[in-house]
């Protein structure tokens, strides 16, 4: 069963207004190696964490902007919320297409929320994190209203099938507005039996049909209209049927309008003899004062209905309180000695003081009915913004990308032709030579000159644009490794030195990543290279700032992570991967040269190395299965990649088994859904803060600890640190660093790779992996 909402009651969750506080008892198992009876052991003890969470509930305006705005990735995502926030769909050779959000895990994915008389029950997940929508959704589907202007450039042809739905959509608006009146009418002095009412109310569902099958036609030949592609042929057979629905609903409506006409003359007269009973019940009936009576002779929306004789001023019925009231009804022409008789019988009548009473104050009290909770951004309200080494508009760059169809971008150019990226970082030592041609809008300077013009993008962007928040996302070209040495990149000090001295060896992501963690801004790398190099990674602590991210994972590498995972876990051993494929976007063609291949490569070939080393059964200590990684660049396939991967296992009693996959990776298509994922939740992120049981201050939530389900998608640059551990014997093997215990990759022998304290960072430098055979 599948439920749109739902929701959490529990004694852990605290709502204020504008927080959340929430308890929570992380449960997890504590390994310790310790010395018994002589000799050393493994314990596993069961350990418990209370967290405590404080969450941010005001939602921002988000604005996000884009390393490589220009590009695939870019582009692609931009056209699609744009699409998505007007409700715009598309002719393609199957079908009307309508905008989506497929791919993505907060917008199209579902979670298991419990069961229901045995029934699994599942719900948007989405409605774990729910989302502040202030879009009209009317106003989004009337959206496709507002294409027909630009789509119709043969007007005559087209008029007359216009000219057939203007005419059914007046009439069917006025039969709708004829029934409405019906059913306001006072049910109390007009009833479906009375001959008025009986003979309209037989003809209403009637109506109803013919109302809701001219919309039914009115929808399919506006979609239609939208989906010609300016190359249509008028039908008159399709004007006819919508003149036809109009036709019997203009019958209909005259009908029902002079049915109508009769209603209210029977609702006169059934009210005009009401108001005369329930005046004859108030004057045979004992009250304690005259107000009743008189509100009923004297019925006016006026508070002021009478006027004072002798001031001629107007005042309100309550002067008549508890007084004797004689009735004079008479026209305008009155006689002097009738106003003389009036004065007479008002100097003779007995004028008792009228008691005066307090007046009571009134309180009003209201209930406020409110919704707390953890709101995502609504992605139809990010404000996109960005950087790319190429000056072509985002509705230039979506043409060249070739991603989305021919329909959908003519209608999308118009909102992405003033879409200009801002100048970007460009150096032609960590990317493809190839890359040269497009580099026609890059930031001059020192490095240092460009990570504070970085600065000021950053700032302006979010004053011109009245955002809250700004994320920075890296989606542009694949640079190669860089070389991380002491002295140059090892620590925040000697990074900055660095970068003071200009040092080549700075990579343009890290740049930008500098920039975003010193304005405490979120940045996320969506390329392989080792941006995050140890220096930045201690300013980003040093400073709280959020930064992560290794390329995403959405074709060929994600499937590799599952399937492997599964054989693994399933006790079957994978002793052979080899793994091809080719595409022919820019990245394709970026990644044609040696150096930047280099850091897709290790990113392709290191996800399965936790699998491996998570079974000693399998696999002996150093035991790798042959793994074999090849792209090729074939621009005529463009976006659309063709991944092919052989996998050879070995199975029971010596058996071998082999699976062959094809996959056809709509590389952009993958990767934007992916891309909006974690910028919202990049977002969110900044918004919860936690601190363990016995910790005095709360800290920023890291985003790794606190989303760990993008990791099919989105790699993590460096491994664990491996650190020197006390509780580790001396016998325990180490590392080439000398460090006991270590469990790092350097261990295995033939590694290529640096070692620093902490991390570990593979070196394009060093000589490949004996494990791995690259072809370029």
């Amino acid at each position: 069963m599948f439920v749109e909402r739902f929701k959490v009651e529990s004694p852990n969750v605290t709502y204020g207004d504008q927080e959340i506080h929430s308890i929570y008892n992380y449960e997890t198992t504590e390994l310790v190696h310790e010395s018994r009876n002589g000799s050393y052991a493994w314990i596993v003890k069961p350990k418990t964490v209370l967290y405590e969470f404080k969450t941010d509930t005001r939602v921002p305006k988000l604005g996000v902007m884009l390393v490589g705005w220009g590009g695939n990735n870019g582009s692609t995502l931009t056209a699609a919320v744009i699409a998505n926030r007007e409700g715009i769909s598309w002719a393609t050779k199957d079908n009307v297409q309508q905008a989506n959000y497929f791919g993505s895990l907060t917008q199209a994915s579902t979670i298991r929320v419990g069961s229901f008389n045995g029934e699994e029950i599942y719900a948007p997940f989405k409605s774990l994190l729910p989302m502040l929508h202030t879009v009209n959704h009317l106003a989004k589907s009337l959206a496709l209203l507002k294409q027909v202007p630009d789509i119709i450039k043969h007007t005559n042809i087209l008029k007359p099938r216009f000219d057939a739905i203007n005419n059914l959509i007046r009439v069917m608006l006025d039969v709708t507005k004829c029934i409405i009146e019906f059913t306001e009418l006072p049910s109390e002095y007009i009833s479906p039996e009375s001959p008025e009412m009986g003979m309209a109310v037989t003809h209403i569902p009637t109506t109803v049909y013919w109302v809701v099958r001219g919309i039914v036609a009115c929808i399919s030949q506006t979609i239609t209209l939208i989906g010609i592609d300016h190359e249509y042929i008028s039908s008159t057979t399709e004007a006819w049927e919508l003149s036809t629905i109009a036709h019997k609903l203009a019958n209909i409506h005259g009908h029902l309008t002079k049915q109508l006409e009769l209603c209210p003359k029977h609702i006169e007269e059934k009210m005009h003899h009401e108001a005369y009973q329930a005046l004859v019940r108030l004057f045979d009936t004992v009250h304690i004062d005259n107000m009743k009576i008189l509100r009923a002779l004297f019925y006016s929306k006026d508070d002021l209905p009478v006027f004072e004789g002798f001031t001629k001023k107007r005042v309100s019925l309550d002067v008549l309180r508890r007084k004797f009231v004689m009735l004079f009804i008479s026209d305008f022409d009155i006689r002097h000695e009738e106003l003389f008789v009036l004065v007479q019988i008002y100097n003779d009548t007995y004028h008792g003081k009228a008691e005066r009473r307090s007046h009571s104050h009134m309180q009003n009290l209201s209930y406020p009915l409110t919704s707390v909770c953890i709101c995502l951004v609504n992605p139809d309200e990010i404000v996109f913004g960005g950087w790319d080494i190429s000056n072509l508009n985002l509705a230039d760059s979506m043409t060249r990308a070739k991603v989305l169809d021919i329909d959908l971008q003519k209608q999308l150019r118009p909102y992405m032709e003033s879409m200009v990226p801002l100048p970007g970082i460009y150096d032609p030592d960590f990317i493809a030579a190839n890359q040269d041609s497009r580099a026609n809008n890059v930031i001059k300077g020192t490095k240092s000159e460009q990570v504070q013009q970085i600065i000021k993008d950053i700032r302006e962007f979010k004053e011109n644009n009245k955002v809250d928040k700004v994320v920075v996302l890296w989606t542009a070209n694949t640079e190669r490794f860089s070389n991380v040495m002491v002295g140059l990149n090892d620590t925040t000090e000697n990074l900055f030195a660095s970068l003071e001295k200009n040092e080549a060896e700075i990579a343009p992501s890290t740049l930008y990543a500098i920039a975003c963690v010193m304005e405490n801004i979120p940045f996320i790398n969506g390329s392989p290279q080792n941006t995050f190099v140890p220096g930045l990674i201690d300013l980003a602590i040093r400073r709280n700032s959020l930064i992560g991210g290794d390329d995403f994972k959405s074709g060929q590498t994600k499937m590799k992570s599952v399937l492997v995972d599964f054989l693994v876990g399933a006790g079957i051993k994978p002793t052979s991967i080899v793994s091809y494929n080719h595409l022919g976007n820019n990245d394709g063609m970026n990644l044609s040269a040696p150096q930047t291949f280099r850091s897709k490569e290790i990113s392709k070939s290191n996800v399965v190395d936790d699998m491996v080393a998570s079974n000693g059964i399998l696999y002996q200590p150093g035991e790798h299965p042959d793994h074999v990684i090849v792209i090729k660049y074939v621009p005529y396939v463009g976006d659309s990649k063709r991944a092919m991967d052989e996998y050879t296992s070995e199975i029971f009693m010596g058996g071998k088994n082999t699976i062959v996959l094809h996959n056809t990776c709509e590389d952009s298509l993958l990767a934007a859904p992916i891309i909006l994922d974690l910028v919202l939740l990049a977002e969110l992120s900044t918004r919860i803060q936690l601190k363990a049981e016995g910790e005095v201050r709360e800290r920023s939530l890291d985003f790794v600890q606190m989303f760990p389900v993008p990791l099919p998608c989105w790699k993590v640059p460096f491994l664990p640190s491996c650190g020197n551990n006390p509780e580790l014997p001396d016998e325990s093997p180490s590392c080439s660093a000398g460090h006991a215990g270590c469990e790092c990759p350097l261990q295995t022998e033939g590694y290529a790779g640096e070692h620093t304290e902490g991390l570990h960072w593979p070196s394009p430098r060093e000589q490949y992996d004996p494990r791995v055979q690259v072809t370029f």
